[in-house]
């Protein structure tokens, strides 16, 4: 991680600042929406199992009606929050 920011500094105009924010918990966003009607018609839980099926799914972790997979996606995620907290 460092490394790459060592590049970024030579790269943007001097006194530039990088922010880095934390990756949003997407288990909240598959929590409210998995029920509520998609605009296709379907539910979103449907809705992401074809975009899962059809390999066209932006946020294969967390879009996803598999629970382990989403836990998984968390955890994953949770780890990569902590490394922004040791360089930060």
């Amino acid at each position: 991680a460092m490394a790459t920011l060592t590049a970024i500094d030579g790269i943007v105009p001097p006194g530039s600042h990088v922010v880095a924010l934390a990756l949003f918990d997407g288990e909240l966003l598959y929590d409210t929406m998995h029920a509520q009607q998609h605009p296709v018609g379907t539910t979103y839980e449907a809705f992401y199992d074809l975009m899962n099926c059809e390999e066209e799914n932006p946020c294969w972790g967390w879009l996803n009606s598999d629970q382990v997979v989403r836990a998984n996606t968390t955890k994953i995620s949770n780890s990569l929050n902590d490394v922004y907290q040791n360089i930060s």
